[in-house]
Parts: structure tokens; sequence; C-alpha cells
């Protein structure tokens, strides 16, 4: 059973607009109230890599430790984990999405 939400509005010609997925932001700031400052450009990478591919590079799993700990223990992360694995088919989608998480993780 899958522990994400299941998204179908996905079309390949949909683009990211966040409005449609006020969620997302939410689940943000939960990561963002345990990381205590701005996200850093590793950290974004780490965020979009896990609930991408549920897989994080060895070399940031070691300079992010901290915040890989924090990832791996977010278990209502159901929206941004959804949304990825709806939008496998559209590349400029997953684009926009994966922009708009490091944005709003470095604010």
């Amino acid at each position: 059973m899958n522990h994400f939400i299941t998204y179908s509005t996905v079309r390949a010609t949909d683009v990211f607009i966040p409005a449609n997925f006020p969620e997302i932001d939410k689940e943000i700031g939960m990561i963002k109230a345990q990381v205590k400052g701005p996200g850093n450009a590793d950290q974004c990478a780490v965020m979009i890599s896990y609930f991408k591919d549920h897989s994080i590079r060895a070399d940031l799993v070691r300079s992010q430790a901290a915040f890989v700990k924090i990832i791996l223990s977010m278990t209502t992360c159901r929206y941004i984990e959804g949304l990825f694995n709806a939008s496998k088919g559209n590349e400029r989608f997953r684009n926009g999405f994966e922009n708009y998480l490091s944005v709003k993780l470095a604010e």
C-alpha cells in the first residue's frame, strides 16, 4: 500500500502552479520548522532526491547528516511524494515543482 497521496490531475501538458497544491506549503513548513533557518543547496538536493526517488547520494548523507535524519523522519510528506509520483511523465512540471521546493526551503 502506498503511503503517499495519489494525484491524478497531472497531465503531460500541465505546469506546476503552487496555488493548486496548498498542501505542499504545509509540508515544507513542517520541514523548515525543524531546520531552524533557511535551507542550503545541498539540503534542497537531499529533500528533492529523497521525496522524488527515495535515494540520497552518499556524499550528501555524510555532509548533511542532521538534515538527512530530519527528512528520513518525515512521515507526513505524503503530498510532496505523491506529486512527484504523479508527475513522472511531465518533466516541465517536475522542474517547476523542484524549483519551487528549493526556493521555499531556502527562504
